[in-house]
């Protein structure tokens, strides 16, 4: 028998223990072999018996999730998927941890029902499956902090301004899995921005694309935003797909332009 995915969940919620153990326990490749209320409980379980994915909450008591994160990677990298809390905060936390090497990001499970509960379960079980295959590298936390830095001083300078409002007539687009959050973020800081009109797809909850296209917009010389309902594809602009809907491109009179849609699921994801 294929031996099954062990994971433990880390957050101070009883009740989010308890849920999370449930649905993750629905998969017969998964076993829940622990929880902790914070990371100095998680250390203590960690030793005991190493798990092949950790669900890491982002608020908890006596050290938070960023910090256990920096330290984990830094020190003894083991798979991390981010359960966080869906506020402005909370998302751009889940963006920092995704930087730090934090494998997946998924929001706290919520009082699903039906068709929406199931989406979850497939989220939260891809996510872990995704993150037990990943492979992690010891991230140096004062790097991550000193590029932040840097960051703040990327003008958005050259052609930029001379190239607003054109349409874009060539259309350039990128899709990521897992793991692709900070190879879209690479590839967006060395890259002309008179480039035709960029569409991204990432593999990401839709509560946290906005933050990510925020981020990207912010670390780039390029327009970066999450797209939006009959957007016109514009040059040296890009456009995140929201994680919610399924982003569609189509042309009207000519013009290219972005149409959100719900639709089924594809491959598992939407």
């Amino acid at each position: 028998m294929k031996r099954k995915i062990k994971v433990l969940i880390v957050d101070d919620s009883i009740s989010v223990q308890n849920t999370l153990t449930h649905l993750l326990s629905q998969d017969d490749e998964i076993e829940v072999i622990g929880t902790a209320s914070n990371p100095y409980q998680a250390v203590f379980k960690i030793a005991e018996n190493l798990p092949d994915v950790i669900t890491l909450d982002m608020v908890m008591p006596r050290m938070d999730g960023l910090t256990f994160l920096g330290k984990l990677m830094n020190q003894h990298p083991i798979p991390v998927v981010v359960i966080s809390s869906v506020t402005s905060e909370g998302s751009d936390m889940g963006i920092r941890a995704l930087k730090l090497g934090a494998s997946e990001i998924i929001t706290k499970p919520k009082l699903y029902e039906g068709s929406q509960l199931q989406e979850y379960i497939i989220r939260i079980t891809d996510a872990i499956k995704s993150a037990a295959m990943s492979k992690l590298k010891q991230v140096k936390q004062k790097n991550i902090l000193e590029q932040e830095a840097a960051s703040v001083n990327q003008d958005k300078i050259g052609s930029i301004n001379q190239i607003r409002n054109l349409n874009s007539e060539k259309i350039i687009l990128l899709g990521a899995s897992t793991g692709g959050t900070e190879v879209i973020s690479y590839i967006l800081k060395n890259i002309r921005n008179d480039l035709p009109g960029i569409l991204i797809v990432q593999h990401m909850p839709g509560e946290f694309t906005k933050a990510f296209a925020n981020r990207l917009n912010y670390e780039s010389r390029l327009n970066v935003k999450e797209a939006e309902n009959n957007d016109i594809i514009q040059k040296g602009f890009v456009y995140i797909a929201n994680g919610f809907k399924h982003l569609l491109l189509v042309k009207e009179n000519g013009v290219y332009k972005c149409q959100l849609e719900m639709g089924a699921l594809i491959n598992r994801h939407r």
